[in-house]
């Protein structure tokens, strides 16, 4: 079991790194979905219990995380599109910042993007990589 826990670990740090690679996104994490923090781009850098709580409760009622909005890291997202199914995207300021959510079988993945960045772009880069994940039974 421990063998495969290091063979999944080290899935997810290449899923990271291929994210990263990707270069529309900031920041990357991926974490189970009771909240821990399985893979990231900055170790430093991790979701607060009550952060993560909001995320999930995002997926469930996404008409309401749409009116509240969400805080990710320590920053409050007006949410764009909340779908209610895999993907929550929030933006703030202009030119706008954002992050990314996508929900999986077994996953959170969360993306940051910079004021450089197009929050679209990182956006499609999460969502394939929650799309490729989805289709591993993951």
């Amino acid at each position: 079991m421990a063998e495969e826990s290091q063979v999944i670990m080290g899935d997810m740090n290449s899923c990271v790194g291929d994210m990263m690679a990707s270069q529309h996104v900031q920041h990357v994490a991926i974490y189970s979905l009771h909240g821990d923090l399985l893979a990231t781009a900055e170790p430093e850098k991790s979701l607060e219990e009550n952060e993560f709580n909001d995320i999930l409760q995002g997926f469930r009622r996404p008409l309401s995380t749409k009116i509240t909005g969400i805080n990710v890291y320590g920053k409050s997202y007006k949410v764009v599109v909340a779908d209610g199914v895999c993907g929550i995207l929030g933006k703030k300021g202009l030119p706008a910042s954002g992050c990314s959510i996508c929900l999986t079988n077994t996953l959170v993945i969360v993306g940051l993007h910079s004021d450089f960045m197009i929050s679209e772009e990182g956006n499609e880069v999460i969502m394939r990589m929650g799309d490729f994940l989805r289709r591993k039974g993951i």
